[in-house]
């Protein structure tokens, strides 16, 4: 058995750590605790991993109360002893989000994250997705498809390189804004596109076509969920496999042409839209991996956001460029410009 104490803290522990591991080749255990010490660490990157199911590593949180003795009377007279109310937290946390908190100037406040800790689930297990699905990898499944509703799959895309970015695409009930499945991994364009097309095909949804005279009975069609690709770079690839095998429909940007142009006014236009879906509760994330994200996203230099290295923003862009279509097609329907994304169930029904 190996111990490695208080791992967060240690300077050099990507480096002391594949020294280490050869000598678990032959089978034992090795189990790395710490008290957390931010984000930007190897400690946290490796949580975040095994979290994701990327590495191996079983995941254990401890919470303030798992000490015998410790009631809530005791924590909140420890919390007004407190002179930093930041590092109480790191130390006597009650959710791993809350013990991870990001050190900088992060873009979405710590308390929009920790309100959304609490939805965080594993997902449904593959034995119980549809058959349509059990082939697609890096997927996560939340929530079955439901009759009745209607699925948004906004698409951030990657070069498919193991050293490049990952592709991300949640998808997002167009009606309540609850994540239901979620799609993460590295693969090339047209792959990514294939997987997407088995997700929009099973998150479609039964339209009544009204086409046909009152008196005759109601006619009903299926159609695919929407997905929305970032209409840059590695993305046109995206775009061309989808149209080369047909899927419809892909989600216009604003000038009316299919997938999403991130640029210097769409990106923070959505990133603000994000925060405010997280500041209002508008949204429900139920990945870690998700939320991890959106954690460490930070304002940067010269006025912009994004991941400081070693972490990443693939699933915090998919979701902004997610609820900047949503807002699109409000504005469509209404014929007014809107300077806030309004509450789910008035943004996107009807």
């Amino acid at each position: 058995m190996i111990v490695l104490d208080e791992w967060a803290r240690t300077r050099y522990g990507a480096i002391l750590f594949e020294q280490i591991r050869p000598a678990m080749e032959a089978g034992g255990q090795l189990i790395i605790l710490s008290t957390a010490n931010g984000m930007a660490n190897w400690f946290y990157e490796t949580w975040s991993k095994s979290v994701a199911g990327l590495m191996s590593f079983f995941t254990v949180f401890l919470p303030w109360w798992a000490r015998p003795g410790r009631t809530a009377a005791w924590y909140e007279q420890e919390r007004r002893n407190s002179n930093d109310s930041n590092k109480f937290k790191e130390n006597y946390p009650s959710t791993p989000i809350e013990a991870f908190r990001a050190s900088g100037n992060v873009r979405f406040d710590h308390a929009w994250i920790e309100a959304q800790a609490k939805n965080i689930r594993p997902g449904i297990p593959p034995s119980e997705w549809p058959a349509s699905l059990r082939g697609v990898p890096g997927l996560s499944v939340f929530k079955l498809p439901e009759y009745g509703h209607r699925y948004i799959i906004p698409a951030d895309v990657a070069e498919g390189k193991e050293t490049s970015n990952y592709d991300a695409a949640p998808v997002i009930d167009a009606d309540t804004w609850e994540e239901v499945a979620r799609l993460h991994g590295q693969w090339e364009p047209d792959l990514f596109a294939q997987w997407l097309m088995a997700l929009g095909r099973t998150y479609g949804t039964l339209v009544e076509n009204t086409n046909y005279p009152a008196s005759s009975p109601k006619h009903w069609e299926e159609h695919n969920a929407v997905v929305i690709p970032e209409r840059n770079n590695h993305g046109h690839a995206v775009l061309v496999t989808l149209k080369m095998k047909g899927y419809e429909p892909v989600g216009l940007g604003h000038d009316g042409a299919p997938g999403w142009e991130t640029n210097g006014k769409t990106k923070p236009e959505g990133i603000d839209l994000l925060a405010q879906a997280l500041r209002e509760v508008y949204i429900t994330i139920h990945d870690a991996t998700t939320l991890n994200e959106m954690s460490v996203y930070k304002k940067l230099k010269k006025g912009t956001t994004g991941a400081e290295p070693p972490f990443y923003d693939d699933l915090v862009m998919a979701w902004s460029i997610g609820l900047s279509y949503l807002q699109l097609q409000l504005v469509r329907k209404t014929s007014r410009k809107l300077t806030a994304m309004p509450s789910p169930l008035a943004a996107y029904r009807g």
